[in-house]
């Protein structure tokens, strides 16, 4: 609908927007890698669609790691007078959007007054409380039957459209009053009073092995705290290993004195990885199926080019 985040066909606007964080930092390491002029402005062209997808989801926590996926992206590919202009040019494109820009003032308390001729603002969206009705006893109406000689057509009587500022929503007291504050409050509150605090206190009951998976709901919205409390201290070690690991591969390749393509192809899935882990402060996103899925077949490509383009060393050294 018009007041709605977008969605993909394989998951929600979350998971959508933690997919478009892969894919845009590769996108970046790819304008830089490739040569040819059309082969960069046809990637610049699609990144710049991936992008308007990403701000449509309003997804705040996806944005930083976009943010912050690009500039490692740009500064592992020594482009460091990219870099101002990249952030700059992105968060003026996010302050245009009305509902991001409001996220973000309710989330964080920043103000983008100065921004707000930029784009045309919807207006305050006031929740309105539901007055309690009162039921009046109505008598029975008298019917008198009518003969009708001719078939009469009837046309239904459209339903009427209520204005989303005039529907009625339930808040507590005490809450924001603006339907935006009240989504992010509602949001952040979640998190920090419901979800954490339940994975801790699984963790609390098993520190060393935890309580299983699946165990503490299907939400947790931080996969950090969800590997501590289904799968306890080793569970959670296990799975930082792999991204040490993973780090310090891909680490000693791209401080390597070699310049290649695939060593930008590298870069670019590096970003992509780091921003998909900032990601997972807030979403669950290595349990998002079909986003983990393409997580992980990066991940792999990028330890194939590395021992691929490398073979000797990685021969010497593993």
């Amino acid at each position: 609908s018009e007041w709605a985040r977008v969605n993909s066909t394989f998951a929600g606007h979350y998971d959508l927007a933690a997919f478009l964080v892969l894919i845009l930092a590769i996108t970046a390491g790819s304008i830089i890698g490739f040569v040819r002029w059309w082969q960069k402005i046809l990637v610049l062209l699609f990144g710049v669609g991936a992008f308007y997808l990403l701000i449509l989801t309003a997804s705040q926590i996806s944005f930083a790691a976009y943010l912050l996926g690009v500039t490692i992206v740009l500064v592992f590919s020594k482009k460091y007078l990219w870099v101002i202009p990249v952030l700059s040019l992105s968060i003026l494109a996010m302050a245009t959007s009305s509902d991001f820009s409001k996220r973000y003032v309710a989330t964080f308390k920043v103000n983008l007054d100065f921004l707000s001729g930029i784009y045309k603002s919807r207006g305050k969206e006031r929740l309105v409380i539901a007055p309690t009705p009162t039921l009046t006893p109505v008598p029975p109406a008298k019917v008198t039957p009518v003969k009708v000689s001719k078939k009469i057509k009837v046309t239904p009587t459209p339903t009427p459209v209520i204005p989303r500022e005039k529907r009625y929503i339930q808040y507590v007291s005490g809450e924001p009053t603006e339907l935006i504050e009240l989504t992010a409050y509602r949001s952040t509150k979640i998190r920090f009073n419901v979800e954490w605090p339940r994975a801790l206190r699984a963790f609390t009951k098993n520190p060393l092995l935890g309580t299983g998976y699946s165990s503490i709901t299907l939400a947790t919205d931080n996969d950090y705290f969800r590997a501590l409390g289904e799968t306890g201290i080793l569970g959670f070690l296990a799975l930082m290993f792999i991204f040490l690991e993973i780090a310090r591969r891909a680490a000693r390749f791209i401080f390597s004195k070699e310049r290649s393509f695939e060593k930008i192809v590298v870069i670019g899935i590096t970003g992509a990885v780091l921003g998909f882990l900032l990601n997972a402060l807030f979403i669950d996103v290595l349990e998002s199926s079909k986003v983990a899925f393409i997580f992980w077949l990066l991940v792999g490509v990028m330890i194939g080019i590395i021992n691929m383009s490398t073979p000797d060393k990685i021969a010497k050294n593993e």
